[in-house]
């Protein structure tokens, strides 16, 4: 039986570029955060997924499972979610559970396999799994590869979301007025995270916002209620570093639902027992 612990991410830079093969190209620096989800693996009679997966990604999990026993010609496993990250909030909340589902076989079953085979695999179900297997803080170039991985120091944040936008249409609303990538300015606050800087969240960039905005009036709500707040991913998550109790309880009397975390360098986990 093998346990894999996985870390909701957000997003401090989203820039998108043109698209490849259906996805657009990206560039984002990521950092993981204090939420996770847990998936438990073990071989059974028969294959069978169970927990609190979230409805509109059973198909998903499901699918991703049935892959990997084809691919690797698997016994039939058993697996269980335990999902805490919450979803349409740009933290990788379907994601997780694939990168969980994907570290947990593998490690029980596939020994052997590496790194860049799991994100390949991932890459099949998402492109935030790839950079989920592993955690910590990185840049993703591309589609969904982490082109380099480096340390952050550890900074607590509150995470807050009223309405919900999916990725779909967001993208959608994006490609009616798109923007150019900007490498020099991730060049530079790489360079900031590296020094330890806990002031980076002024810098923080997502060239979904506008788009997010106007399907979501919520997120422009949150972002004008506190100085440095910012979008995470493509969901309605706002990003609020250094957030007081009194901030939160002014958003939560705002109908907003409130997650208290750490961003900082959290690895994914797996265990077997």
């Amino acid at each position: 039986m093998t346990k894999a612990k996985i870390y909701s991410k957000i997003n401090i830079t989203l820039f998108c570029g043109e698209k490849e093969g259906g996805y657009h190209a990206l560039d984002s620096i990521v950092c993981s955060t204090s939420l996770y989800d847990e998936v438990t693996v073990s071989q059974s009679d028969k294959t069978l997924t169970e927990g609190n997966i979230p409805e509109f990604c059973k198909d998903k999990f499901s699918a991703a499972l049935n892959y990997l026993i084809t691919r690797f010609s698997l016994p039939p496993i058993r697996a269980e979610a335990k999902s805490h990250i919450p979803l349409g909030c740009g933290m990788g909340g379907s994601s997780s559970l694939i990168a969980g589902l994907i570290d947990a076989v593998c490690a029980e079953f596939v020994p052997g396999i590496t790194y860049e085979e799991k994100c390949g695999i991932a890459d099949e179900f998402g492109s935030d799994a790839a950079f989920m297997l592993r955690g910590g803080a990185g840049r993703i170039k591309g589609r969904s590869r982490v082109s380099e991985f480096f340390s952050v120091a550890p900074v607590d944040a509150l995470v807050v979301r009223k309405g919900f936008s999916d990725t779909k249409s967001v993208f959608k609303a994006y490609d009616e007025a798109p923007q150019s990538m900007d490498e020099e300015y991730g060049d530079a606050l790489v360079r900031k995270l590296k020094n330890g800087r806990i002031d980076w969240f002024f810098s923080a960039r997502n060239v979904l916002t506008d788009a997010a905005v106007k399907l979501d009036p919520y997120i422009g709500e949150a972002l004008s209620l506190y100085p440095g707040a910012f979008m995470t991913g493509s969901g309605s998550g706002v990003v609020c570093a250094f957030a007081s109790q009194k901030v939160k309880e002014d958003f939560e009397a705002r109908g907003f639902e409130c997650y208290p975390v750490t961003i900082g360098d959290f690895k994914a986990e797996v265990s077997k027992f």
